[in-house]
C-alpha cells in the first residue's frame, strides 16, 4: 500500500529510528527454510475455516480496543521507531482495522477457496499494518504465511503474529514474521524459491527487483484523491466536508496509496474551490492540535515540503491563480492550484486544490495517473456517477469523504489479483 512519492517504502516513517524490539532478525537462509518447512507441517494438522475466522477475530478485537495492553505496546513501540505521535497511531490504525469485525471475517471465511500453500509477504515500511487485508486473507483461505517485515517498520506484524499464538497456537502456527535488511537479496530469493506464491508491496523498483518468475502478486505505488461536488464545497456542509478530507489527509501522515493527494471541487468559479482551500487549511489546524505532526521529518520530505511551499509562493507572488496555506514549521501544507492535474505530494499533509467544472474534465485530469489510482472519496449529488467514473479510471475503492483509510476486506487492492487467487470476485 504504498503512495506514489518520493517517500521510499523502506525509508524511516519519520525522523530518525530508534531500537525497537520488533520481529526477529533473520540470520542465515537455512532458518527461513526450517521455518517454511514447520509451517507446512502446520498445514498437516486440520483446522477448521471457521476457527481460523473466530481466532482471526479476537486478535483484531484486542487490537481494536484502546483498553488492551497489547495495543498500547504495539503502538508505543511503533511511536518509537517512527516518531509519530501517540494520538496519531491511535486513530490510524483504529481507521485501518474498523472493517476486521467478526461478521466480516465469517462472511469472507465462507467465500475464500481453500488454500494449503505457503505464500510470502514482503511488507512495506511506510505504513504501518499496510498489507493486511492481504494477509487475512491467506490466513483465512488456510494458507501458511512467512512474513518479511520492512527494516523501517518491524513492529506491527511481529505484534499481530504474537497476538494470533496467544489465542491459539494452531492458527499461530501457521504464521512466522521475520526482518531483514533489502539489501541481503540471497534471503529475498530464499523465500520466493521456498514460497508457491510471493506477494510483495514498495515502490515499482522494489516490485520489479523481485518479479523474476511468475509467482509474484506485486502492490506498487498507487495514488489517491478527493473530489468535492459543489453542494459539498460550500454553504451548510463545507465545515463538514473539509473536516472529512482534513481527516484523509491526516491519518498515516498521507503515507499509505488510500491517503489524498489532490482535492478537486467542483465549482461555476475559482472561489468556491479557492473557499474550500482555505476551509480545508483550518481543518488541518484542529487536527495538527489533536493529532501532532511529528517533530522531525526525514529530510528527503522536508526539502520536498519546502521545495513545494517556494514554487507555490514565488507563482503567487508573480500573478499566477495559486494560494499557499501553510502551518507552523512543515506541519502541514494546502496549496490552491486550481488548473493542475494530479500530482503526488511529499506527503505529511501535503495537498492541492483545485477546480473543476464537470465529470469530464475531472476524469481529463486523472488521466496522467491512469492505472496508478486506488481510491477517490466523493462528495457529490450524483456520487453514482462519479463512482462509475472512477472504475473506468482503475480506481479499485470509492468511499465516502473521511472513510478512506477503512476499505472493506473484499477490498480489490492493485486490481483485485489477490482476491483472485483466493477464489474471490470482487
Amino acid at each position: 500500500m504504498k503512495a506514489a512519492s518520493a517517500l521510499s517504502s523502506e525509508a524511516p516513517l519519520a525522523g530518525a529510528a530508534r531500537s525497537v524490539r520488533g520481529a526477529r532478525p533473520l540470520r542465515d537462509a537455512t532458518e527461513l527454510r526450517d521455518a517454511v518447512s514447520r509451517i507446512r507441517a502446520a498445514l498437516t494438522r486440520d483446522v477448521p475455516a471457521e476457527r481460523i475466522a473466530d481466532t482471526l477475530g479476537a486478535t483484531f478485537e484486542t487490537l481494536r480496543s484502546r483498553t488492551s495492553a497489547a495495543r498500547r505496546d504495539t503502538l508505543r513501540k511503533i511511536g518509537r521507531s517512527s516518531g509519530w505521535s501517540y494520538a496519531l497511531l491511535d486513530e490510524s490504525v483504529d481507521a485501518l482495522l474498523r472493517p476486521f469485525t467478526r461478521r466480516a471475517l465469517d462472511a469472507l471465511a465462507e467465500r475464500v477457496r481453500a488454500r494449503r500453500e505457503v505464500f510470502g509477504f514482503v511488507m512495506p515500511g511506510n505504513v504501518p499494518g499496510a498489507g493486511i487485508h492481504e494477509l487475512t486473507l491467506a490466513l483465512l483461505a488456510g494458507a501458511g504465511v512467512v512474513v518479511k517485515a520492512a527494516s523501517a517498520e518491524p513492529v506491527f506484524f511481529n505484534e499481530f503474529a504474537r497476538a494470533i499464538s496467544e489465542i491459539d497456537r494452531s492458527v499461530g502456527e501457521r504464521l512466522t514474521v521475520f526482518a531483514w535488511d533489502r539489501g541481503r537479496s540471497d534471503l529475498t530469493a530464499t523465500m520466493r524459491e521456498s514460497v508457491e506464491c510471493l506477494i510483495a508491496f514498495g515502490d515499482h523498483s522494489t516490485i520489479d527487483a523481485l518479479a523474476r518468475d511468475g509467482r509474484i502478486i506485486g502492490f506498487g505505488s498507487r495514488l489517491s484523491a478527493a473530489v468535492m461536488g459543489s453542494d459539498a464545497a460550500c454553504g451548510a456542509n463545507l465545515e463538514s466536508a473539509a473536516s472529512a478530507v482534513a481527516r484523509d489527509v491526516t491519518l498515516f501522515e498521507q503515507h499509505g496509496c488510500l491517503s489524498p493527494h489532490q482535492v478537486f471541487v467542483e465549482a461555476a468559479s475559482t472561489d468556491t474551490a479557492r473557499g474550500f482551500a482555505v476551509a480545508l487549511a483550518g481543518e488541518l489546524t484542529k487536527y495538527a492540535r489533536r493529532l501532532p505532526p511529528p517533530a522531525r521529518l526525514p529530510l528527503e520530505a522536508a526539502a520536498a515540503i519546502r521545495r513545494e511551499r517556494e514554487v507555490a509562493r514565488w507563482r503567487a507572488l508573480g500573478g499566477g491563480e495559486v494560494a499557499l496555506f501553510e502551518g507552523r514549521r512543515l506541519g502541514w501544507t494546502v496549496i490552491f492550484d486550481p488548473a493542475a492535474s494530479i500530482t503526488p505530494s511529499p506527503g505529511y499533509r501535503t495537498v492541492r486544490v483545485s477546480v473543476i467544472a464537470n465529470l469530464d474534465e475531472l476524469k481529463a485530469r486523472l488521466a496522467p495517473a491512469s492505472g496508478r489510482l486506488e481510491a477517490v472519496s466523493v462528495a457529490s449529488g450524483n456520487p453514482e456517477a462519479y463512482a462509475a467514473a472512477m472504475r473506468s479510471l482503475g480506481v479499485t475503492y470509492v468511499s465516502a469523504p473521511g472513510a478512506m483509510q477503512s476499505p472493506p476486506l473484499d477490498w480489490p487492492h492493485g486490481g483485485g489479483a489477490m482476491l483472485e487467487l483466493a477464489g474471490i470476485t470482487p
